[in-house]
């Protein structure tokens, strides 16, 4: 489930993958997560320096992962179709 939060869009749901931290002209790490229905959401964490998932949002992420809980996050989200 997505909506807004103080001007972003914020999804409910728990992370099923994180990726190691990569670079190209940015530090990021790639997610999966099961929203709230159930969809399937990919997103990005970018950060100008490394150590993501060291972060508390990293370690949030990775607890999600780990203990199957849920986790609440907001950004800018945009749904693409794959049809």
């Amino acid at each position: 489930m997505s909506s807004k939060h103080g001007g972003n869009d914020t999804i409910v749901g728990y992370i099923t993958n994180v990726s190691n931290e990569n670079k190209k002209t940015k530090y990021f790490v790639k997610f999966t997560m099961s929203s709230e229905n159930d969809e399937i959401v990919d997103g990005w964490i970018f950060s100008s320096i490394s150590g993501i998932i060291t972060t508390p949002l990293g370690l949030a992420m990775t607890n999600s992962l780990k203990n199957k809980t849920a986790i609440k996050l907001w950004g800018s989200i945009e749904k693409k179709d794959s049809t």
